[in-house]
């Protein structure tokens, strides 16, 4: 008698394993186990009888389950056992793309914030698997990688191509240390390839500019929340989204210091922010505010939810600051310059590194205070312990700066500033 779904869930365990025939001379068996049920394909060869897994039910359907045990009995008719069949088929799905893809991710994730990983996944789903997934990776050459990534400067994406790339360099890099395949066809195709000047975000950089953009700021009527992250934005250095989801448990009161958790960061490693007096005071004007609950900055909307990072964008668009850094078209007059919620990191960078020679900072301090990453683990514990205090003062007369320029004083010539 054959197998039917509702027989299937009606079968019990009966205190042993036993095997149910999907019918006379059916290869296909439900073995029903304490713990599963699942279907075999058994099968005789050279006078010994197989049991072959086809997988578990209800994951594998009735339906399923009989198309498989049938291919498998062509098998057989033409000589082929299909057990070795099966593995050679599990062995070349084992050298796919999609297969390593998959293991190198399980390594990376713990690294990459979850921003981070939910693009590199999305990543691969739009572009990568399609193309290459169901290819045997050790055959996969560098020609046909390069015309995959061709498509992208045809349609001027040329950062997108960037982290493609990056992206397929890593799978065949994990492919070779893993022995699945012996080259990286990604490696020495840059030459062939579009020179990329990476994502410029706008970002006003001139003192005058900064000026003008503090009282903005300083003048701007919204919603109270945005009003205040924006303050902080110059004084800290923050990404939008490390800023605008800030928790009250990252702030450190006896340190004066930020601490975000490592997987709110780009690189899943945790970041210090030292607080200058002028960061500190927007802290403590924020917790009469919002320090019962969980985010610093809470939503207008929804207080149980951080400010939305295009709030920010919105506030800043509001103020007459485009946030398109693309655009050939030179300013107009009375326009002001573009600056986007990620160009108070570059500004902050471009000056600082302006004023490095003059207060000692060590170019290092400013990539450690940016979070920017430390290829050497090891230096990167050593500058995290040696800069601590050199960051804070940095930080320190960073604000400072800030301060003088939007009060008017006279440090478009550096050497006129002195910290207070």
């Amino acid at each position: 008698m054959q197998l039917n779904d509702s027989k299937i869930k009606g079968l019990k365990y009966t205190g042993k394993e036993k095997l149910y025939s999907d019918g006379r001379g059916s290869m296909l068996y439900l073995r029903v186990r304490e713990v599963s049920k699942s279907f075999l394909f058994k099968y005789k060869l050279s006078g010994k009888t197989y049991k072959l897994s086809l997988g578990t039910y209800p994951d594998l359907s009735l339906k399923n389950a009989r198309e498989k045990a049938a291919e498998y009995r062509e098998l057989l008719s033409n000589g082929v056992d299909p057990k070795t069949y099966k593995d050679k088929q599990k062995t070349e799905h084992d050298k796919t793309l999609e297969h390593i893809a998959a293991y190198w991710l399980d390594v990376k994730k713990n690294e990459f914030s979850a921003s981070h990983y939910k693009q590199t996944v999305s990543r691969l789903n739009r572009f990568i698997l399609p193309t290459f997934g169901k290819r045997d990776i050790d055959k996969i050459d560098a020609p046909e990688v390069v015309r995959f990534l061709k498509n992208f400067e045809v349609e001027g994406h040329l950062e997108q191509r960037n982290k493609v790339k990056s992206h397929l360099k890593q799978i065949f890099a994990y492919g070779v240390a893993s022995g699945v395949c012996s080259h990286n066809p990604v490696a020495g195709i840059s030459p062939v390839l579009k020179v990329s000047k990476g994502k410029n975000y706008a970002a006003v950089t001139k003192p005058e500019d900064i000026a003008s953009l503090l009282r903005d700021i300083d003048n701007y009527h919204g919603f109270y929340t945005t009003v205040m992250a924006l303050k902080l934005a110059p004084y800290v250095m923050l990404r939008p989204s490390e800023l605008a989801k800030l928790e009250w448990e990252e702030i450190h009161e006896d340190e004066k210091q930020i601490h975000i958790k490592p997987e709110r960061m780009k690189m899943r490693k945790a970041h210090i922010v030292p607080l200058s007096k002028q960061a500190w005071a927007i802290i403590e004007q924020m917790k009469a505010y919002s320090s019962k609950g969980v985010h610093v900055f809470p939503s207008a909307k929804n207080p149980q939810k951080p400010i939305d990072i295009n709030s920010l964008r919105l506030a800043l668009r509001a103020m007459g600051y485009k946030y398109s850094s693309n655009s050939a078209e030179p300013m107009r007059e009375g326009e002001k310059p573009k600056h986007d919620t990620h160009g108070f990191r570059h500004m902050a960078s471009t000056r600082l590194y302006e004023m490095a020679s003059m207060y000692g900072f060590h170019g290092d301090m400013i990539e450690l205070q940016l979070a920017h990453a430390e290829s050497n683990k090891v230096k990167a514990a050593y500058n995290h312990a040696q800069y601590i205090k050199e960051r804070t003062r940095m930080m320190q007369i960073w604000a400072d700066y800030l301060d003088n320029l939007r009060d008017g004083k006279n440090v478009v010539n550096l050497s006129d500033f002195k910290t207070g």
